[in-house]
C-alpha cells in the first residue's frame, strides 16, 4: 500500500511539474496522433508512431506494406478481438 501511495504522489507531482508541461504534452501527442487522451497516458512511441503512419496511410501520404490494400487496412483496424483463455492455475509448487 505504501509503494501505490508513493507511486501517486510521484504522479502527481510530475504532472504539476513546470505548470503542468508534462501533461500539456501529452494533449498535444494526443491532438497530433488523434488517439484518446488515456490511450496516449497508456501507451508509449511504439503506438504514437503506428498512429500517425496509419494515419498518413489512409490519407495517401504513405504507401502501406506490399499486398495491403486501403480496403483490406481498415477492414483489419474494425476487427473486434476476444480475449484469450485465462487458465486456472493448478495447485502447488512444480519445479521444472
Amino acid at each position: 500500500m505504501k509503494y501505490v501511495l508513493r507511486d501517486a504522489e510521484l504522479l502527481m507531482q510530475l504532472s504539476k511539474h513546470n505548470n503542468s508541461e508534462v501533461l500539456d504534452a501529452m494533449k498535444s501527442i494526443s491532438e497530433i496522433t488523434k488517439l484518446d487522451f488515456e490511450r496516449v497516458c497508456k501507451t508509449g512511441l511504439p503506438t504514437w508512431w503506428a498512429a500517425i503512419f496509419d494515419t498518413m496511410a489512409w490519407n495517401g501520404e504513405r504507401e502501406l506494406p506490399i499486398g495491403t490494400s486501403v480496403e483490406t487496412a481498415k477492414q483489419a483496424s474494425e476487427l473486434q478481438y476476444v480475449g484469450g483463455i485465462v487458465l486456472q492455475p493448478k495447485r502447488g509448487f512444480i519445479m521444472t
